[in-house]
C-alpha cells in the first residue's frame, strides 16, 4: 500500500508540472500572437520565445545550487501560472513566458531523480504523468466549451487548487534532495541522453500541439466533437492503467514494435492534416472550387492517428527509462533538451506560417499549404529517436505490477467513468436552442470577432458573448474565428459561443485550409454546408455556405471574408455571385474587405441588395451614424426577394472587437 501511495503521489505531481507547463507555453505563445496579430508583422515581442531556451540554466547546477533551483522555479511556475487569468494580455505574455521557463528547468531536475522515488517502474512515471495532465487538461476543456475552465476567471480557483497539490506532492517527494552523489565527479557523456532528451521535447511539443486540447482534431476533418475528446481521453487513459496493472508487459515491447507504432502514428497524424487541406484555385481566371464536409475516408486518418496515440506515451517511457539507467547529472540533460526545444520553436512558427504565409514574406511564404508538416515531423521524429534509444536496451523489470489487480480494476472503471463523464460534457454543449415556430422574419448578424480579442488586444469573449446575447440573432455569421490551433491557445471560440447558446453550428473551413475562418451560427438546423474556395495571393479565402428552412421558405447564408489584391477581391465576387444565382432566396454577409466604391463591391450589389442602404438610403441612421460610402467593409447582401426591416451597427469599442457589429432585421417580401 505505501508503494502505491508513493506511485500515485509522483504521477500526480508529474501530470500537474505536465499541466502547468503546457498551459504556460499555450498562453505565452497565443499572447505573442495575438500582441502581433494588431500588425500581421513580427516584431520584438517574438524575442520572447527565449524563455523556451531557460534550459541553459542546467548547465550551471550543482548539488550545492540543485535544491535552490528546484524552489526557485516551483515557486515561478506556481505563480505565474496561478496569476495568468488574472491579466492583460502583455502581462500574460511574461507571465506565462516566466513560468514556461521555469517549468522546462525543473522537469529535467524531477526527471533526474524520479528513480529515488518510484522504485522499480520509475521509467514509465513521467510518461503516465503525461497521460493524466492530457485527460486532465481535456476535463478542463470540456467543463466550458473547449476553453480551460482554470484559465478562465470563472474557474480560476481550480488552478490555485492544482498548485497547492503540487506543492505539497514537491514537499513530499522532495526531488531535488535526492540526487545521487556519483554525478558530482561523473561527466562522462552518455550517446543516449541527448536522443531521450530531444525526444522528450517533441513529446512535449506534440501535447502542446494536440493532445491536451484533442478537440482541435475535429476541426482537421468536421469530425464529431465529443466522440474526438472522449476517445483521446480513453487512449490516454487506458495506457495510464495498463501501465499501472501490467508494466512488464510493455517493458517487453520489442524495438521493431516501437518503430512499427510510430511509423503509423507520424503517418497516420500527417495524412488526418494533409487530406483535409484543400486545393486552391492558381489563378485568378481558375472557377472556384467548392468543397463539402469531409466523408468517412477523410475522417479515417484522423480516428486511426488517436487509436494509435498511445505511442507519444510509450515513447516518453522510452525516454525516462534512459534516464533511470544512467542517472545522469542535470548538466548532462541540457544539450539534447535544448536541441529539442529549438525544433518546438522552430515548428511553432512553421504551424503558425502555414496560416498568415502571406504577411511576413519571404519566410513564411514556402509554408502555404503545409499545416500537416510540424505534425509529422514531430511524430516521426519522436519516434524515430524512440526506436534509436530503445535498440541495444540493456533490460528493464518486466515482471511484477505496480498496482494489486483489484487496484487496476477499480482504476479501470473510473478512468471509463472519467472518458464517460467528458463525453457526457460535450454532448451537453450540444445544439439545444428551439426556433420559434411561425416566425415572419430573421435577425442576422455578422461578427468579425477577431479570434475573440478587442481593438487593444485583450481577450473579449466574455464580452462577445454578451452582447451576442443581446441582439439575439437567428443567424450569425463568425469572421476571424478559425481559432482551434496553436497561435490562438487552441481555444475553439465557435464551440465555446455555440455551447453557451445552445446554437446548431458549422465550423466553415477546416483548420488545414488556412483560412481567416467563416463560421455559421443558427437557431435553425444548417443543411448542405459546404465551403467555397476562390482564388487568394494573401490569405486564404473560403466562404462558407449552408441553408436553413423558414415556413417551409429555403434560405442559403453566405458567411464571407476575402482578402488579397484586386483580382482576388473580383474572383471572391465571381464566385459569390455564381453561387447566388444558383441559389434562389440567399443572404451573403461578413467582412467582405471591400468598400462601396470599388469594382468587386459594385459587382456584388448589381446583383444583390445592401440591408444598411435599403433602410438607410443616404447611409445615415436617424441617431446620426455615418456608415455611407467608402465607411464600410463590413455588409449584408440581400437577394431581391428579401427586404430589411432594420439594420443596425454597432461600432468598436462597444462592439468588443476591432470591427463594428452588423445586424438586420428582414422578411420575405
Amino acid at each position: 500500500m505505501k508503494n502505491q501511495l508513493r506511485t500515485f503521489g509522483i504521477l500526480a505531481a508529474f501530470a500537474i508540472l505536465f499541466l502547468f507547463l503546457v498551459q504556460a507555453v499555450t498562453t505565452f505563445v497565443e499572447s505573442i500572437y495575438i500582441l502581433d496579430l494588431m500588425n500581421t508583422s513580427l516584431d520584438e515581442k517574438a524575442a520572447g520565445v527565449l524563455f523556451f531556451f531557460s534550459p541553459v540554466m542546467l548547465f550551471l547546477i550543482d548539488r550545492q545550487r540543485s535544491r535552490t533551483v528546484g524552489w526557485v522555479c516551483l515557486f515561478i511556475l506556481v505563480v505565474g501560472r496561478g496569476l495568468l487569468p488574472y491579466l492583460d494580455t502583455a502581462g500574460r505574455l511574461l507571465a506565462g513566458g516566466m513560468a514556461a521557463g521555469a517549468g522546462l528547468v525543473l522537469l529535467p531536475l524531477w526527471l533526474t531523480t524520479t528513480q529515488e522515488v518510484v522504485d522499480d517502474h520509475a521509467w514509465l512515471a513521467p510518461a503516465q504523468g503525461l497521460a493524466l495532465g492530457a485527460v486532465a487538461s481535456t476535463l478542463q476543456r470540456s467543463m466550458y466549451g473547449s476553453l480551460d475552465i482554470s484559465l478562465a476567471g470563472t474557474g480560476s480557483i481550480l488552478g490555485w487548487l492544482e498548485a497547492v497539490g503540487l506543492v505539497l506532492l514537491y514537499l513530499i517527494c522532495k526531488p531535488v534532495d535526492r540526487f545521487d552523489r556519483s554525478w558530482e565527479t561523473d561527466n562522462r557523456t552518455n550517446k543516449k541522453l541527448a536522443p531521450a532528451m530531444a525526444g522528450t521535447a517533441c513529446i512535449l511539443a506534440l501535447s502542446h500541439f494536440v493532445f491536451f486540447s484533442p478537440g482541435v482534431l475535429a476541426r482537421w476533418a468536421d469530425a464529431n466533437y465529443p466522440l474526438t475528446t472522449s476517445l483521446a481521453s480513453g487512449m490516454a487513459l487506458g495506457y495510464l492503467v495498463f501501465s499501472l496493472w501490467q508494466p512488464g508487459r510493455l517493458a517487453k515491447i520489442s524495438p521493431g514494435l516501437v518503430l512499427c507504432w510510430n511509423v503509423a502514428f507520424a503517418f497516420a497524424i500527417g495524412a488526418a492534416a494533409i487530406i483535409n487541406t484543400p486545393i486552391f484555385p492558381q489563378d485568378p481566371t481558375n472557377a472556384a472550387q467548392v468543397a463539402f464536409p469531409a466523408g468517412i475516408w477523410q475522417q479515417g486518418f484522423l480516428w486511426l492517428a488517436i487509436l494509435l496515440s498511445p505511442i507519444i506515451y510509450h515513447d516518453l517511457a522510452i525516454f525516462g527509462a534512459v534516464l533511470v539507467e544512467q542517472k545522469p547529472a542535470p548538466r548532462q540533460l541540457a544539450g539534447g533538451f535544448l536541441w529539442g526545444i529549438f525544433l518546438w520553436v522552430v515548428m511553432i512558427f512553421l504551424n503558425i506560417f502555414s496560416n498568415v504565409w502571406g504577411y511576413v514574406d519571404p519566410v513564411s511564404t514556402p509554408w502555404r499549404g503545409k499545416y500537416w508538416l510540424p505534425f509529422f515531423i514531430l511524430a516521426g521524429l519522436a519516434g524515430w529517436l524512440a526506436w534509436q534509444t530503445e535498440r541495444g536496451n540493456p533490460g528493464r523489470p518486466a515482471s511484477g505490477t505496480a498496482i494489486t489487480k483489484k487496484t487496476g480494476i477499480a482504476l479501470a472503471a473510473a478512468s471509463i467513468g472519467i472518458a464517460g463523464f467528458i463525453l457526457f460534457l460535450t454532448l451537453s454543449g450540444e445544439p439545444h436552442a428551439r426556433p420559434p415556430d411561425g416566425k415572419q422574419s430573421l435577425v442576422v448578424m455578422t461578427y468579425n470577432i477577431q479570434e475573440a480579442n478587442d481593438g487593444r488586444a485583450q481577450r473579449s469573449y466574455d464580452r462577445q458573448l454578451a452582447l451576442i446575447r443581446k441582439i439575439n440573432p437567428d443567424i450569425l455569421a463568425l469572421q476571424e474565428s478559425d481559432s482551434a490551433r496553436i497561435s490562438l491557445g487552441n481555444n475553439d471560440y465557435v464551440r465555446f459561443y455555440a455551447s453557451q447558446l445552445g446554437y446548431f453550428s458549422y465550423y466553415g473551413p477546416p483548420t488545414p485550409a488556412g483560412t481567416f475562418g467563416t463560421a455559421l451560427l443558427s437557431r435553425y438546423p444548417l443543411e448542405n454546408p459546404a465551403v467555397i474556395y476562390s482564388f487568394s495571393d494573401s490569405d486564404e479565402i473560403g466562404t462558407t455556405r449552408a441553408e436553413i428552412m423558414l415556413n417551409g421558405k429555403k434560405l442559403k447564408i453566405f458567411d464571407v471574408h476575402p482578402d488579397g489584391s484586386p483580382a482576388a477581391d473580383e474572383a471572391f465576387a465571381r464566385a459569390l455571385i455564381e453561387q447566388v444565382n444558383i441559389s434562389g432566396t440567399a443572404i451573403a454577409l461578413g467582412d467582405f474587405n471591400l468598400r462601396q466604391s470599388e469594382p468587386a463591391y459594385q459587382q456584388i450589389a448589381h446583383v444583390l441588395v445592401n440591408a444598411w442602404l435599403q433602410v438607410y438610403p443616404s447611409g445615415i441612421n436617424p441617431q446620426g451614424l455615418d456608415m455611407s460610402g467608402d465607411k464600410r467593409i463590413d455588409h449584408i447582401f440581400l437577394s431581391p426577394d428579401l427586404t430589411a426591416i432594420n439594420a443596425f451597427y454597432l461600432p468598436p469599442p462597444e462592439s468588443a472587437t476591432d470591427h463594428p457589429a452588423h445586424w438586420a432585421e428582414i422578411r420575405w417580401k
